[in-house]
């Protein structure tokens, strides 16, 4: 099927396959990389279990390729997607556990290392948080209460992990004149790499939008979407090129 409205992708461990994520759709799609085809992996035609997507957002691939991770804001909920069959399982949402807070407005998800953990982030509530993958429990890592130091999020869109999974790397287009913002994943400090205020920092910010970090993470890629543009950001000096 042609393209809709894809919103997200994901590279396969092999690098033969992309899957992108696709709002006009509410599909999942697979694309061979040497042929362009595109076949859907999960829709609400493809499988009967599950319920069907209404705003997804965001993948995360396990590392086997065997499944992905998605959140739908229209749910709102966290979604594993079993990318043999296309079922799709809740593994958190208002129900799966109803202990937690509750989703928002989930907008992107990253998976940490050892695939126990996925992370969130929420424009609505304004947060950073952590969901147990086993059990589905939601808990708040970073938001305006915890700490309580630090400027507030004001609608984070998109984050990446370090190699350490110690410290998130979100991208906030509210936040503070507009930031790349540095949370620690174990206190919940915010910490400002650049904005538009950072000194000498290069080509300013309009509505960063998303955010991958370099292998080697010195620095982080940042698409802007008003200014049409992809940044790379020094994550030492935040200056922006």
């Amino acid at each position: 099927p042609a393209f809709g409205t894809p919103n997200a992708v994901a590279l396969s461990a092999d690098e033969t396959t992309a899957f992108v994520m696709d709002t006009g759709l509410d599909a999942l799609l697979s694309v061979d990389l040497a042929t362009g085809a595109r076949t859907v992996v999960s829709n609400a035609a493809t499988s009967n279990g599950g319920p069907a997507f209404v705003t997804p957002r965001s993948l995360a691939l396990s590392n086997d390729d065997s499944t992905a991770l998605t959140v739908d804001s229209g749910l709102p909920a966290l979604l594993s997607v079993d990318l043999e069959t296309g079922v799709r399982t809740v593994v958190s949402g208002d129900a799966t556990p109803n202990g937690g807070p509750r989703f928002g407005r989930p907008q992107a998800v990253a998976l940490s290392a050892d695939e126990q953990t996925a992370w969130v982030v929420d424009g609505l509530l304004r947060a950073l948080l952590s969901v147990d993958l086993e059990t589905g429990v939601r808990t708040v890592v970073s938001n305006g209460a915890t700490p309580n130091e630090g400027p507030e999020f004001g609608n984070p869109v998109s984050l990446d992990l370090s190699a350490d999974d110690s410290t998130a790397f979100v991208v906030d287009p509210l936040f503070s004149s507009r930031a790349l913002v540095a949370v620690d994943l174990e206190t919940g400090a915010r910490t400002i790499v650049s904005n538009n205020a950072t000194a000498n920092g290069g080509r300013t910010f309009s509505s960063p939008a998303g955010v991958v970090l370099t292998a080697s993470v010195a620095d982080a890629l940042v698409v802007d979407i008003i200014s049409g543009a992809l940044l790379s950001v020094d994550l030492e000096t935040g200056v922006r090129t």
